[in-house]
Formats: structure tokens, sequence, C-alpha cells
């Protein structure tokens, strides 16, 4: 499978990135509302979308708190997504965070 790999600079410190990637009410405010999640490694999270036809479950397998979230996605609507892997590694830049992420 072939590695896709983003890097978005956000204007906040990673602190702040963190809990929007593994805080379930913070995840409900930029991906998607319908979110189960808690932030602990080996725990599963779930995400629906398109009113609950379309989902994505994922097991959290890092938590390195402000430096890195690990995804692995367990189950998902859109076949391509399973047994795939979301990784975010947070570093501070000049206007707040760098997140490289390979989906």
């Amino acid at each position: 499978m072939v590695d896709i790999w983003h890097e978005v600079e956000i204007e906040a410190k990673p602190e702040a990135v963190y809990k929007a990637l593994t805080e379930q009410n913070d995840l409900s405010n930029w991906w998607t509302r319908r979110v189960k999640a808690e932030p602990k490694t080996g725990t599963a999270s779930e995400f629906g979308f398109e009113g609950g036809r379309s989902f994505i479950k994922t097991k959290i397998t890092k938590l390195d708190p402000g430096k890195q979230v690990y995804w692995d996605i367990v189950g998902a609507g859109a076949p391509d997504w399973t047994n795939t892997h979301v990784f975010w590694e947070l570093s501070p830049t000049e206007k707040g965070s760098g997140t490289p992420h390979p989906m």
C-alpha cells in the first residue's frame, strides 16, 4: 500500500492540537459530530458520517501527550480504510504546530 503524507501547520500549540486529536468533544468540533472516543491507549474510537451510513472504527495504539497520536483503522464503511494506520507527529513551529502524518 502507498503511504500518503500531509504536513499541516496550525496556529496552536502542540498540546492544543493533541487535545483536538484525542478528546471526544474536541474531535467532534472539527471532524464529525458523531464521535465516541477516549484518550487512552488500547481503546476503540468510532466516527460516524453521513447520518450514520458511513463509519470509521479505530484502535488507539499509541499516545504521547503533546507529541504523537497513532490509530489503527479496524473497520470502516470505505473498505480501503480498513487495516490502515493514521498517525500524527506534533512539533512546535514559529506559528504553532506542524503536524505531518501519513494516511
